[in-house]
């Protein structure tokens, strides 16, 4: 018999898996059930999971491309009855090498299958996608692999050198292990987090802090000579921005107005985290404490952001949530209100239209922009829409509605099925409302609640994590973890500083693991991988190394 005529009784298909080891199961079940019998050749990245008749593992370069060799040209000239291209969204654009794959292979028909099983013949898949195959592309393509091998050594270099090779984009410091509330969800400070009995039954919330605390005045907050060293290396390291927040409150530190001043005099971008309960009773430099005198010292040091956590929409709600009185409900919303009150009256008037002028109007723009968070949970899901309206009225610019994260075991947050299709409905409809006010959205909840563990896997079986050159996070007591997702700990400020750190053995062995994190997933050791937040930071750190 010849080869023709094997090909005729025995058909064969194609699949190009770019995506997940899940999603790519799925779209070979799919194959099987429109060409039974046939024989599948699937195109992996190394070290996939996924099982196929044929496998063949081909080298991959960013989250959504493989590598186009003389052999896996081959391959793909090797004569198929039906070739599909399995991806993550089919409106995506950045599957352009994917696509020039799959119009390579020899093929009756081709078509791309998306995550929910859809399936979309190549043509129209490239134009739902945006995506241009023509000559003028291919010879951009083929210059980009032409410049490969110098970018890649480039890269090399970057990445092994004594510092950051863009500067660090943003060290968390947080300031205060103490906290004032009891959040239900939080993995810090939750009445949960002890031992996962209620309140009433546990030690009432965990301190994070360094073991044998000599005097508990000191307890978990960080030394301000500790900080002084530690804004300065990151000032010499190329560092962007730093966020003071912390396992605790921000505003529990007595030198927290000082730490804001010496940050700003760096010239670094400065984001404050609290949940303002307490901005009316810290007094700056000595004064006696004063809402709307902090909320003006909190604009004249140059503040870039504050972030506000209220994770409600009613003060019975918030007593729920936050572990306090509801009482502190309307604290919180006039610590609001007074920023933004500081910030109208600190802003000089900005250059008028003509129509502005004609009509007597003053523009005004100054920092901080004020952001609050709402964390989408079983307590609160019902009043996103009320929410947005308070926090509209008392002066915010920007929204973020969240997903749970590592609650702790036993707290009572978790969302059903049924109460998790209201909750979208109830995110949505206040989404609407807050564009409608001129807000600006951060988070919709929607895409974090569906598909984080599977973007995240998707994105680190195609590329390394580089959240060791992008990010840090210290503690209190001067722990430094390489991420908010990793427990590990990589060095400790009290033994020479942060640039010390970053520099010695146990930091570089992290980089170098999430530089190999493709072969090591589901993640790294004492790290949740597949709960990333900063995806989009590794995507955008990885074409700024590979464009030079």
């Amino acid at each position: 018999m010849t080869t023709d005529e094997q090909k005729a009784v025995h058909p064969r298909a194609l699949l190009i898996a770019a995506t997940d080891d899940l999603a790519a199961a799925g779209a070979v079940e799919a194959l099987r059930a429109r060409m039974p019998g046939a024989g599948i050749t699937a195109v992996t990245r190394a070290g996939s999971s996924l099982t196929a008749d044929r496998l063949i593992s081909a080298a991959v370069e960013g989250p959504y491309g493989f590598i186009l060799t003389p052999h896996l040209l081959r391959e793909l000239r090797g004569g198929f009855d039906l070739a599909w291209a399995a991806v993550g969204d089919l409106s995506s654009p950045a599957y352009r090498r994917v696509a020039l794959l799959l119009s390579l292979a020899r093929a009756k028909q081709k078509a791309a299958i998306g995550p929910g099983g859809e399936v979309v013949p190549l043509a129209g898949w490239l134009k739902r996608a945006g995506i241009s195959l023509g000559l003028l592309s291919l010879l951009r393509a083929a210059w980009r692999r032409a410049l490969a091998p110098h970018r890649r050594r480039r890269a090399q270099r970057l990445l092994h050198g004594d510092r950051p090779p863009f500067g660090l984009r943003r060290v968390n410091i947080g300031v205060s292990d103490r906290c004032n509330h009891r959040c239900i969800m939080c993995s810090e400070h939750s009445p949960y987090c002890a031992d996962g009995l209620p309140r009433a039954e546990s030690r009432g919330g965990r301190r994070m802090a360094a073991e044998a605390v000599l005097d508990e005045r000191d307890f978990g907050l960080m030394d301000p000579a500790i900080y002084r060293d530690l804004i300065r290396d990151l000032r010499a390291m190329g560092c962007r921005e730093v966020e003071l927040c912390g396992l605790g409150e921000p505003l529990l530190h007595p030198r927290l107005f000082d730490f804001l001043r010496q940050a700003k005099a760096a010239g670094l971008w400065v984001r404050l985290v609290t949940n303002a309960s307490l901005l009316a009773t810290v007094g700056a430099h000595g004064n006696a404490p004063s809402l709307e005198g902090n909320a003006r010292t909190l604009v004249a040091l140059g503040l870039d952001e504050i972030h506000i956590s209220l994770n409600a929409g009613t003060p019975e709600t918030y007593a729920k949530v936050h572990g306090v009185a509801p009482s502190v409900f309307h604290r919180v919303l006039a610590a609001i209100r007074a920023v933004a009150e500081a910030r109208r009256n600190a802003a000089p008037p900005a250059p008028r239209s003509p129509l502005q002028t004609w009509r007597g109007a003053e523009v005004r723009t100054v920092a901080p922009t004020i952001e609050t968070s709402f964390v989408v949970q079983a307590d609160n899901y019902r009043e996103p829409v009320e929410w947005v309206r308070l926090v509209a009225n008392a002066g915010v610019d920007i929204i973020t509605f969240s997903a749970l994260g590592a609650a702790p075991p036993g707290a009572p947050v978790q969302l059903p099925a049924e109460q998790l299709k209201e909750a979208k409905a109830n995110v949505a409809a206040a989404v609407e409302l807050a564009r409608s006010r001129g807000l600006e959205v951060r988070g919709t909840f929607g895409a974090l609640a569906d598909s984080g563990p599977a973007f995240s896997e998707h994105l680190y079986a195609h590329m390394p994590c580089y959240i060791g050159h992008i990010f840090a996070l210290v503690t209190a007591s001067g722990r430094i973890h390489p991420c908010c997702a990793c427990e590990r700990v990589v060095g400790d400020l009290k033994d020479g500083g942060f640039a010390k750190a970053w520099r010695g053995d146990p930091y570089r062995r992290f980089r170098e693991e999430c530089l190999d994190l493709p072969n090591r997933l589901p993640g790294l050791d004492g790290c949740s991988c597949m709960a990333c937040p900063y995806g989009p930071w590794n995507v955008e750190f990885h074409r700024r190394l590979y464009a030079g």
